[in-house]
């Protein structure tokens, strides 16, 4: 298990990055100086604008929905970093499939985010689909001083082959206060699994869901945790094993679909998209999700937008039959990458520097243009009217997971927002005391595994979602992975990625 001190340990490292860099490029644009550019970078010689085709979800350009909106974002990008960008701008509920039809059909992007990246990201670099960058991290002032553990979430042939977009994220639970007040329910912040099921069964029934659920199968592995599970190849005693196949697998699925069958999880969870799960919980009409340990402040935010104001009380783990227990630790869940066919990839590792990596180009990202996605009346920062329209995103809890430290928003955050800013720093920083596990991928090391790693995580969860749903029993759901495992060698596999890590 990863410890939190690992994780807060990068944060700390992040934060003392100056933030007082240049952007892409780090010299001057055609018409004058970069606005963030250093003393040394202004000193450079004038680059050429490029081009550069970037693909980022419609969360991000300033996290507004509108077109307009976006485009005064990629145009103000562009006059920082000196680059001409075709921006390709999937909704965030599709993007992961939009990535991967571009990557696959050769028309990679140069610059892309790559979100579950540490599931995806393995197999675009035993592809020859993205760029290593450690010569470039190596050179950069900044990128340079990004702590190293952040890169061992992601190992593929000893290279680094991503920025991560944010610190290694925790997902816990959150559970609506007035709805457990209501239906006597009394949950510590590490419960058992039967002490979970008890109390939540107490809102079954009651006409409002008990637990919001996605559709995204890996967030089952909170309650694997619980069990002792790990559903993905990773080493143990010096040995890669799959950790899916352990007894204790079926406990879990059995769990889960108790949870399930006796009406806890949403029956329409199969379907149900992040945005949706958190509008039922912020509206009232679910009692739990599950979602990052930064969202403290936006469920405040969004139940007193619904008219239906609450406290929201976090749940870090389960502790399982046998005393196991850990959070989601997602780790490095968002990366920014190259393509393989960019022509410029310093200019490409110099944009994310800019967009990832600088105060200005972190507020341009998640905040937007001041006047435009939001404004400043008597130092208070809030939504303008026409972002808000659009489904703008205005959420302060951005700033907990950020790579560096913002310095100076220019405004100050309504009041309740500030209220609470110190209530959620130090339920982050209690949810990461929990954090479970996470290995790196071992690609790069057998082709055999490269090959079909993909299809084993697949695989798991497709038979997962089967015994949840009741198609298949836990035990035919274990008999179905053993005969995919046969079916692709996997003993075999094992044996090559064991005896390829003691020649190393």
């Amino acid at each position: 298990m990863k410890s939190s001190s690992r994780v807060l340990s990068i944060v700390m490292a992040l934060t003392m990055i100056s933030a007082t860099f240049a952007g892409c490029g780090k010299s001057t644009a055609g018409s004058g100086p970069a606005a963030t550019a250093t003393a040394t970078a202004t000193a450079e010689t004038k680059k050429e604008i490029v081009n550069l085709t970037v693909c980022l979800p419609d969360q991000q350009w300033g996290t507004s929905r509108d077109s307009d909106l976006q485009s005064e974002v990629v145009k103000t990008i562009e006059e920082k970093t000196n680059t001409k960008i075709n921006a390709i701008i999937p909704p965030q509920g599709s993007y992961k499939e939009k990535v991967a039809i571009l990557v696959s059909s050769g028309d990679i992007p140069d610059v892309f985010r790559v979100m579950q990246a540490m599931s995806l990201l393995p197999g675009y670099a035993v592809r020859g689909q993205i760029l290593p960058l450690d010569e470039y991290i190596k050179k950069s002032p900044v990128l340079s001083k990004i702590d190293k553990s952040a890169f061992d979430y992601i190992n593929v042939d000893g290279k680094k082959y991503y920025l991560p977009k944010l610190i290694p994220l925790t997902k816990n639970l959150w559970l609506r206060k007035d709805v457990a007040d209501k239906n006597g329910v009394n949950l510590s912040v590490n419960p058992t699994t039967d002490q979970f099921y008890t109390e939540m069964k107490k809102i079954a029934g009651s006409g409002v869901i008990p637990f919001s659920f996605p559709k995204f199968i890996d967030n089952f592995r909170f309650f694997y945790n619980a069990f002792g599970v790990y559903d993905g190849i990773y080493q143990k005693d010096g040995k890669f094993v799959d950790g899916f196949q352990v007894p204790e697998t079926k406990d879990a699925l059995e769990y889960i679909t108790k949870l399930y069958k006796d009406g806890i999880i949403d029956k329409e969870f199969i379907t149900t998209e992040n945005a949706v799960m958190r509008e039922k919980l912020s509206n009232g009409k679910a009692a739990l999700d599950i979602d990052y340990a930064n969202r403290y402040i936006y469920y405040i935010g969004e139940s007193n937008k619904f008219k239906v104001p609450t406290e929201f009380l976090p749940i870090n783990t389960l502790v399982g039959p046998k005393g196991k227990l850990g959070n989601l630790n997602e780790a490095i869940q968002d990366a920014y990458v190259v393509g393989a066919k960019c022509k410029n990839p310093q200019r490409a590792v110099d944009f994310i520097e800019f967009l990832g990596y600088s105060e200005e180009g972190i507020k341009l990202d998640n905040l937007g243009i001041q006047g435009k996605h939001y404004v400043v009346e008597n130092g208070v920062g809030k939504a303008s009217e026409k972002a808000s329209n659009a489904g703008y995103i205005w959420n302060s809890g951005f700033t907990i997971l950020l790579p560096i430290k913002l310095n100076n928003l220019g405004f100050k955050w309504d009041e309740a927002t500030e209220k609470g800013m110190p209530q959620q720093v130090k339920l982050y920083e209690a949810s990461t005391k929990f954090n479970g596990p996470s290995y790196a991928n071992p690609a790069g090391i057998s082709d055999a595994f490269d090959k079909v790693s993909p299809s084993i995580k697949s695989t798991r969860e497709e038979i997962a979602t089967k015994v949840v749903l009741g198609t298949l029993s836990a035990d035919g759901g274990i008999a179905e992975y053993a005969k995919f495992w046969k079916s692709i060698g996997g003993d075999d596999i094992l044996k090559e990625l064991n005896s390829k890590m003691t020649t190393k």
